[in-house]
């Protein structure tokens, strides 16, 4: 986790992460994350569903939204091209700061969608998933380990870049809302974090 920290500082410029990756939020969606990974989602329906079930605007269907990450499981329809936790990580930049019109900006998504690339990129040492595999090792129980650390870590930092824009200022889409969905004592209302 420090080094994700640290890779957010280098990004950002001389600007320090406001957002600590000990945040709670941070680490309940990585938690999340690697939860829905371990329990049979690919790491893009993981990244989507943990998002929405944790960020999304009240009333969301976090599963149905999950569904949205199918396509893109095993880097791209089983191509092994894009890795799953890089392209659910758009989706789901997407579905907290997209557009609804076409005259409405999607220029927040966007930037946040290669900013996440950008420093994921950096830390994993690329985005191919058959490239990642291979640096894993044959697969087995600690190449799927590493891929559970790998959503997980991307979680965590797909969670910072939301606290820190929201600290920033910078609202969520207007149809969605931060759930404060932990539990109390952390900062939460004591609402569930059960997926």
């Amino acid at each position: 986790m420090k080094r994700i920290a640290a890779l957010l500082r280098r990004l950002k410029g001389r600007r320090q992460a406001v957002v600590a990756e000990e945040d709670p939020r941070a680490v309940a969606l990585g938690d999340r994350v690697q939860s829905h990974f371990e329990a049979g989602l690919c790491c893009s329906e993981a990244m989507v569903r943990g998002v929405a079930e944790l960020f999304a605007r009240q009333g969301s269907d976090p599963a149905e939204l999950a569904r949205l990450g199918s396509g893109l499981c095993g880097g791209m329809g089983g191509k092994k091209a894009t890795c799953g936790v890089f392209s659910g990580g758009a989706l789901a930049l997407g579905l907290l700061y997209g557009r609804e019109r076409p005259e409405e900006t999607n220029r927040q998504a966007r930037q946040m969608a290669g900013r996440f690339f950008e420093i994921l990129s950096e830390q994993t040492g690329g985005h191919v998933c058959e490239k990642l595999l291979a640096k894993f090792g044959p697969s087995n129980r600690l190449t799927h380990a590493r891929c559970h650390r790998l959503a997980r870590n991307g979680a965590i930092l797909l969670a910072n870049m939301i606290l820190e824009t929201e600290h920033a200022g910078h609202a969520l889409h207007p149809l969605a809302a931060h759930k404060d969905d932990l539990p109390a004592g952390e900062g939460g209302s004591g609402a569930s974090l059960k997926g």
